[in-house]
């Protein structure tokens, strides 16, 4: 966190899109823009990978070792035909319930 000594509670989020090129989804582009981010002092608690269709395991895993975060803290966000889509698949992700718990929130759900 950046500001250790604050009683605000934030969760920085990394959005990234992972192109797939002859066939083969590239990380190179995530990593590289985590280290950017690293080098201003912010470090993502969360990286979503935009992409056509879902990720491997291993490529999650790949993105979590390079990037240097928990495996459970890089999710898909596959591509949709509405923004409406986005939030469905946030919640069956757990993504929604992980954010909460980061932020220590007493929230119970709808």
């Amino acid at each position: 966190m950046i500001y250790e000594d604050s009683n605000d509670k934030f969760v920085v989020n990394m959005l990234t899109y992972i192109p797939e090129i002859h066939g083969e989804m590239k990380t190179k582009p995530t990593q590289t823009g985590f280290k950017s981010l690293m080098a201003h002092g912010i470090l993502p608690d969360f990286i979503f990978c935009r992409s056509g269709k879902p990720l491997t395991p291993d490529l999650k895993n790949k993105i979590s070792m390079f990037c240097n975060t928990k495996p459970g803290s890089v999710y898909d966000m596959v591509d949709v035909d509405h923004t409406y889509a986005v939030y469905k698949i946030m919640l069956e992700s757990g993504i929604i319930n992980n954010i909460i718990k980061k932020l220590e929130l007493d929230y119970k759900g709808t």
